[in-house]
This record gives structure tokens, sequence and C-alpha cells, in this order.
């Protein structure tokens, strides 16, 4: 119904939700991994890597310098073009 498979819908559920809680709390990475559902705070940390372009630490980093969700996409885009180590 959602035009994917059910585990790629929920991954990306998932990272939506710990991107907001990345912008807006200042809890630990691996509360936040829990919160979203992960065991291990590494598993979580690669998934977001492979969905967001980045480390869930250095995207905390650079979201206060975004202009909000208008542009995450287009920052993500670039993160991947020019990070050949972040690229999926």
């Amino acid at each position: 119904m959602m035009g994917q498979a059910s585990l790629d819908y929920l991954t990306e559920f998932r990272m939506q939700q710990a991107a907001q809680l990345l912008r807006e709390q200042s809890v630990s990475l691996s509360e936040i991994a829990a919160i979203v559902g992960y065991d291990s705070y590494n598993a979580f940390a690669k998934a977001f890597r492979k969905r967001r372009a980045c480390t869930p630490n250095h995207y905390r980093k650079l979201e206060p310098n975004r202009t909000r969700l208008g542009n995450m996409h287009a920052d993500e885009r670039h993160l991947r073009r020019s990070t050949p180590a972040y690229t999926t």
C-alpha cells in the first residue's frame, strides 16, 4: 500500500523519528536508539548512516545550521555526493 516493503517503511519511519529527536531533544544517542526500537546503538547508527548519509552525532551537530525540514533532503543529497564514505 505504501509503495515499499514493510521493513523499508518501518526503518524510514524510525529514522524520521530519530532525526526529529536529534533535532529537538538533548537525550543521548543510545537513548534515541532505544526509543526508536533498536537494541544496539551500533545497529541504529549503521541504519541511520545508510538512510541519512551521516552518523547520528554528525546529524545532530549539522542540524542547527540547516533551515529546518525544507532543505533536509537537499542537504542529504549534497552529503552523499561530497562524502564518499557515506554513499549507499
